[in-house]
């Protein structure tokens, strides 16, 4: 309720966003400096930090297991899953 009757209106007030009433939708207007902290931001021709997280981890993993290192398969299973809910989660902009 917050959300609707105090930051809507601020972030709207700030020219940041538009909030159309009828159909339930925000727009963004402006995109401010700090954005960049709340978005997985991927340059043209780059890959996301979770997607390079996924390989990195990916790495560990396959080499953990050549060596048969229990404790670093076990990390790096645990970053794996971590990386993959972090990729499902985040929203991409094309910069």
């Amino acid at each position: 309720i917050s959300l609707i009757q105090t930051h809507i209106p601020k972030m709207e007030a700030a020219g940041l966003i538009h909030y159309d009433q009828l159909t339930n939708t925000l727009s963004i207007l402006e995109l401010p400096d700090s954005y960049k902290f709340y978005f997985d931001i991927v340059e043209k021709g780059d890959i996301s930090w979770s997607t390079y997280y996924i390989i990195l981890s990916l790495s560990g993993l396959v080499i953990c297991t050549v060596f048969r290192d229990l404790i670093g398969v076990a990390v790096s299973t645990s970053f794996l899953v971590t990386s993959f809910i972090h990729k499902m989660r985040t929203r991409k902009i094309s910069h």
